[in-house]
């Protein structure tokens, strides 16, 4: 985070953090923490902090119910229109995560996704990333 924040390093070098199980290790309130200060740095940010949450819950299936308050916050931070050149969006991961969420019935949720969709509606969306 430090590094980041210095400049040291971008925002999309938190990516690599999603790959190889790197997180395998940590606990799931501390990888939640790590990206939601992560996803506070900005678009680029927050999309790799979606990245590296979506992987982590990927390979730890029963951590997506003990972090679903700090996931709700990750999906609806990245934004979804078009012209996010330079970041490694992947909506799949938005997507899915999103599902996952609303497995559990949570219209407050649902109605916030809503709105983060017409918000990105505005701008146009990459037709190739939907």
């Amino acid at each position: 985070m430090e590094l980041i924040k210095k400049n040291i390093v971008s925002e999309n070098s938190a990516n690599l953090l999603s790959y190889g199980s790197v997180t395998l290790g940590l606990a799931p309130g501390e990888i939640a923490e790590f990206c939601l200060s992560l996803s506070e740095m900005g678009a680029k940010a927050s999309w790799s902090a979606l990245n590296v949450i979506y992987m982590y819950c990927f390979s730890n299936q029963d951590s997506t119910e003990k972090i679903r308050e700090q996931l709700k916050v990750l999906v609806l931070s990245v934004p979804l229109s078009k012209g996010q050149k330079g970041t490694p969006t992947d909506f799949h991961h938005w997507r899915d995560l999103a599902q996952k969420i609303l497995k559990e019935h949570d219209a407050e949720f649902a109605v916030a996704l809503a709105r983060q969709l017409i918000s990105a509606s505005q701008y146009g969306f990459d037709h190739g990333d939907i």
